[in-house]
């Protein structure tokens, strides 16, 4: 009897729906935190139960049965509108589109569509493609609470300084298409900034092999910062939607790094370089 009493509930929940959101247009009444149509069809069961049981002593429902009713009305009502896909899975999935990367490591990467990472494991000191400029230096370094970690450390003692760590990236590898110019990228990276200067920056830029300009794909001065996702106080950079240049064609070199007198540590585990969903697509076509 519960089961029946579910699918009828939701029968009538989304026909409320159907009339409210689309007959009247009257679309806020589905996407309270308690769903309204939701709740008018539980009203109704209850009292409907309710009646029935003051007339005849007969119990259709019991409280636990009315609660597992409610419940599968109230979760069915947002999946019938906007409520699930507009505020939970567009919100969840634009988080990166909206540089919103603060929340990025509190959630997981297959929530939105992406191709693989360009520059996973890559910033460690054995890595024949990887050059230092300037004042660089390895060094084990707690990354959280309970574990260490072995980062590159950029730090310039004077405003003019400029210290950078630059990585190779092949236009292909293996016969396949490795960088996609004008293909849109997602790039981040936890960085953990002190003693920066008034007029100091930390930022990652691309320019193609054997070409002096370079095209910035962030920058920033912000400080470190604790939190609960980072007790160790790095915080997470990047920028969404960015794009190779033309040259990178024949090879590019990607560069992390800060101008100006400070000091940041890298933290190499956690830095990403993912084409975002139309160079997913773009791939899978090849």
């Amino acid at each position: 009897m519960s089961v029946l009493a579910c699918v009828m509930g939701m029968l009538a929940t989304g026909m409320l729906i159907q009339y409210g959101d689309i007959t009247v247009a009257v679309s806020f009444a589905s996407e309270h935190t308690l769903a309204l149509p939701a709740i008018w069809t539980f009203v109704a069961v209850s009292l409907f139960c309710g009646l029935l049981h003051r007339l005849t002593r007969l119990r259709l429902l019991t409280r636990a049965e009315l609660l597992c009713v409610m419940f599968c009305m109230l979760i069915s009502a947002p999946l019938m509108t906007q409520g699930f896909w507009h505020r939970v899975v567009a919100i969840l999935a634009t988080n990166p589109r909206m540089a919103d990367f603060e929340k990025l490591d509190a959630m997981s990467d297959r929530l939105w569509p992406h191709g693989p990472n360009l520059i996973r494991d890559v910033l460690r000191p054995d890595n024949p493609y990887l050059v230092a400029a300037g004042n660089c230096t390895w060094k084990d370094v707690a990354v959280e609470e309970g574990r260490t970690a072995r980062v590159p450390v950029l730090e310039n003692r004077d405003k003019d300084g400029a210290s950078a760590l630059r990585i190779r990236l092949p236009a292909d590898r293996g016969g396949a298409p490795f960088v996609m110019p004008g293909e849109p990228y997602m790039i981040s990276v936890l960085a953990r900034p002190a003693d920066l200067g008034p007029t100091a920056k930390y930022h990652c830029r691309i320019r193609a092999e054997g070409v002096s300009a370079f095209t910035e794909f962030f920058s920033s001065s912000l400080p470190s910062k604790v939190n609960f996702l980072h007790p160790g106080g790095f915080r997470r950079v990047g920028a969404y939607g960015v794009k190779f240049p033309p040259e990178a064609a024949r090879g590019c070199v990607l560069e992390f790094g800060l101008s100006g007198n400070g000091r940041v540590e890298l933290w190499t585990r956690s830095c990403s370089t993912w084409p975002c969903w139309r160079a997913c697509t773009a791939a899978s076509r090849r």
